[in-house]
Parts: C-alpha cells; sequence; structure tokens
C-alpha cells in the first residue's frame, strides 16, 4: 500500500496506517472463513490485536505466540532495522524511537506462548511448531 504512495510519511495512526489494519484483519477474515489455515505476523500492541483478533475467535483454534525480548535490545533492533531495511520507511519507526513507549503484548483468552528471542528461539522451532498444531 506504501508503494502507491511516494510521499508517504508513517505515523502510527496515520490514515495509511489506519486502513493497513483493516485490510489486515479483513484479509484474516476472509481466509479463516475459507477455512485456510493462516499464520499472521506482526508487532502490534494488545489494542490493536484485541480489536482485530476478538471477533476472529469464534472462526478459528487461535494459537497466540508471543516472541519476547529485553526492551533495549528490542529497541536496538529496531533502531537497527530503521537503517538496514527500505521496507521499514512503511512503519512508524522512528516515531515510536522517539517516544519510548511501553510495549503492551497481546493477552487473549486462547492458547498461548511465549519464545524468548534474546540469542536464540526459546523454547525451539521444533516445541513452537508442536504448540501450533495442538
Amino acid at each position: 500500500m506504501v508503494a502507491s504512495h511516494p510521499d508517504f510519511v508513517p505515523t502510527t495512526h496515520d490514515p495509511l496506517t489506519m486502513r493497513t489494519f483493516e485490510v489486515f484483519f479483513a484479509t484474516l477474515e476472509l481466509m479463516l472463513r475459507a477455512e485456510v489455515t493462516v499464520v499472521a505476523e506482526a508487532a502490534f500492541q494488545h489494542p490493536l490485536w484485541s480489536r482485530g483478533l476478538e471477533p476472529l475467535i469464534p472462526l478459528a483454534d487461535l494459537r497466540v505466540i508471543r516472541c519476547r525480548v529485553d526492551p533495549a535490545e528490542a529497541r536496538r533492533r529496531m533502531q537497527q532495522r530503521l537503517h538496514s531495511e527500505p521496507s521499514r520507511a512503511a512503519h512508524a519507526d522512528a516515531e515510536h524511537l522517539s517516544s519510548a513507549p511501553t510495549f503492551q503484548p497481546l493477552s487473549l483468552p486462547v492458547a498461548t506462548l511465549d519464545v524468548d528471542t534474546s540469542v536464540r528461539y526459546d523454547p525451539n522451532l521444533a516445541a513452537i511448531t508442536a504448540f501450533c498444531r495442538r
């Protein structure tokens, strides 16, 4: 969506970003209603995830995997991606880095696995896969 808006400057609540959330969750709903297995990945905070996922709970055997890392390491990784990955131009990373908000992880009444990504995946990928297939 950003590619069609060459002068786009992302903020956390700009119209294009807000429309992107709507498209993201509408796509998930479309796939789930078609009984397609879906893996959705995003670093949304709880309010955005819950608003989008709660209506989908009846459509799926939802599993949540929350990747966790020390906030300082998360910030370092965000800064690194901001400068090294052109696709980050679609995200409000600079705004997030300047305000240093506390991250609110998703919390829903569904099966949830926390994964420490400080160095590698803990639990490992095999355990994560097994959790998804339960």
